[in-house]
């Protein structure tokens, strides 16, 4: 298994100090929980399907996950659907 390279630009920084500023630790806590519940839906179908993943980038629109070596385009469609999936059961 390969390592998940991590990359975080100054953009996404921003933006979350943008949030904090604007409603608190309240409103950072529940964005930040969205999303990595969002995030993890992704990850989590790309686990099962047996996908690579190679790289999350984190920037001021939101998340990329990169991956490789998707195996069908039913993979491909399971992955793209679980992150919203999984952001509703939050």
């Amino acid at each position: 298994m390969t390592e998940l390279r991590l990359h975080v630009s100054p953009g996404f920084l921003l933006a979350a100090a943008a949030l904090y500023y604007i409603g608190g630790a309240r409103l950072l806590g529940a964005v930040i929980l969205a999303d990595s519940a969002h995030e993890l839906g992704h990850m989590a179908a790309i686990h099962l399907t047996g996908v690579q993943l190679r790289r999350l980038r984190l920037h001021g629109g939101g998340a990329v996950l990169e991956c490789g070596g998707l195996r069908s385009r039913s993979d491909e469609l399971l992955i793209v659907a679980m992150g919203p999936l999984a952001g509703l059961a939050v």
